[in-house]
């Protein structure tokens, strides 16, 4: 389905969610271009399926691609615009170069399990607005999930400090 060129039937096209249950497909590594001819077509027979494999595989996108990259390839159009994981890659595409949404952002690369992108933004939003809690809790939650605990530890005492000097 996804690496050779063959049409798939009405049929094909219904029992593909079933078959997609009995695969990994997360750790599929789908190009952008194999995606883009074979999966985007999938758009107007089945938006659920298509839905599910991207949500699937936009992590490991993630990993080998720009967001730009992804988004050009991606990009939303009439028949996309109801797809939530491609509203939320040309959200995130949007939201790069704005510095007063990186806590936005972050919660975007963190819910894809982008963790090391997600801190980065969390940070960025910390430095522009110190005196808010929300991107040290994020910062904390974050770090906690890659396993760096005395990180966690420093978030949890800075906002210990926060909340006794308000």
């Amino acid at each position: 389905l996804f690496h050779y060129p063959f049409p798939l039937s009405k049929k094909d096209i219904r029992d593909l969610p079933e078959l997609l249950n009995q695969l990994s497909i997360s750790n599929l590594e789908l190009s952008l271009q194999s995606i883009t001819q074979r999966l985007l077509p999938l758009v107007r027979e089945s938006p659920q399926t298509f839905e599910k494999i991207i949500c699937a595989t936009l992590p490991n996108l993630l990993n080998r691609h720009t967001l730009a990259d992804i988004y050009t390839h991606l990009k939303l159009n009439e028949e996309t615009s109801d797809i939530p994981s491609l509203s939320k890659i040309s959200d995130m595409y949007h939201l790069v170069e704005d510095a007063e949404n990186q806590l936005k952002l972050g919660m975007h690369y963190y819910d894809l399990g982008q963790y090391e992108k997600a801190i980065e933004c969390f940070s960025w939003e910390m430095e522009l607005h110190s005196n808010q809690v929300e991107p040290i809790q994020w910062l904390a939650k974050t770090y906690h999930k890659v396993g760096k605990h005395k990180e966690v530890e420093t978030y949890h005492n800075l906002l210990k400090q926060m909340k006794h000097s308000s």
